[in-house]
């Protein structure tokens, strides 16, 4: 089972999950930040963003892609951004990973380092029961992402499941048609960049309803990985009622053969091992459906 990670395991929405604070760090300047990273659209401004909801003015803002941005907030410049892009506007040296291997965003507040905040990625509602769910039907999950590799790893931890990070999608696909060789791979995944490792595996299925990657897959789940646990059961029961319905018709149709053989009356030949045959194997194919339901519970 190969899942991806942003969008089908997380939500891909973040959240501070920790906050290091600097010189005459306060509660004001929580309020400033929090206001200045509104005016950004990347991820983890709007993580930064919902550490308040105070309405503050803003009257100029000029956001620099993949640095930073700078922002006037109630008349104090605030500059949020990557470690190099603050400290050209404030002159410190800042503290280098603050984070660890989580990416960092610095604050400073008028020309003065405020705080360093630690945006971090939640598991989606019902993905850790869904992994541990796979992993007690016996099956090896693992976690395909694009993402660096310090935010792949906490995730795969938290599962206690196989990761592998920073993977594009020739590298996706490289990976699913390596696994396949130790086996089937369902592949799960949202993105149109997860098309060629669901076009390579045995089974693959979607938790997104965008057009291209619905028709690229067998399967889609509208609740996320949750869903996936109801995926399989309906397959193990269709598979199970399947063997039963043909072990029966095939069972009855050499009997038929058998009897029409030693002579029996040609109503009951023609009984057995055409109608007889179906419904019976109807009938089998519908009580071992049921069995198998009442059986399994998760």
């Amino acid at each position: 089972m190969v899942l991806d990670k942003t969008g089908t395991l997380t939500p891909g929405l973040l959240r501070v999950a920790k906050v290091v604070p600097g010189r005459r760090f306060s509660r004001e300047l929580v309020d400033l930040v929090a206001a200045a990273a509104r005016m950004s659209l990347h991820p983890a401004s709007r993580a930064l963003a919902e550490l308040s909801r105070s309405p503050l003015p803003v009257d100029y803002a000029r956001e620099e892609p993949g640095r930073g941005i700078v922002v006037r907030v109630a008349g104090r410049y605030v500059v949020l951004g990557s470690c190099g892009f603050v400290e050209e506007y404030t002159g410190e040296k800042l503290p280098p990973r603050p984070c660890g291997d989580v990416a960092t965003v610095y604050a400073a507040v008028d020309g003065v380092f405020a705080a360093a905040f630690c945006p971090d990625e939640e598991l989606g509602t019902g993905s850790a029961w869904a992994v541990e769910k796979l992993k007690s039907m016996g099956l090896r999950v693992v976690i395909a992402s694009g993402d660096s590799s310090g935010s792949v790893r906490r995730a795969a931890e938290r599962l206690g499941v196989e990761f592998y990070a920073g993977l594009r999608s020739g590298d996706k696909r490289a990976l699913v048609e390596r696994l396949r060789g130790h086996g089937p791979v369902m592949v799960v995944g949202d993105g149109v960049n997860d098309l060629p490792m669901l076009a390579a595996a045995d089974v693959g299925v979607a938790v997104a309803r965008v057009a291209l990657v619905a028709r690229s897959a067998d399967a889609i789940l509208l609740r996320g990985p949750p869903g996936l646990i109801e995926l399989l059961r309906v397959a193990q029961v269709f598979r199970t009622s399947l063997y039963a319905g043909f072990t029966v018709a095939t069972v009855l149709k050499l009997a038929a053969v058998a009897a029409g053989l030693s002579g029996a009356p040609l109503p009951l030949v023609l009984a057995l091992g055409d109608d007889g045959a179906i419904l019976t194997a109807v009938a089998a194919a519908s009580l071992a459906a049921a069995g198998l339901r009442s059986r399994t519970r998760y």
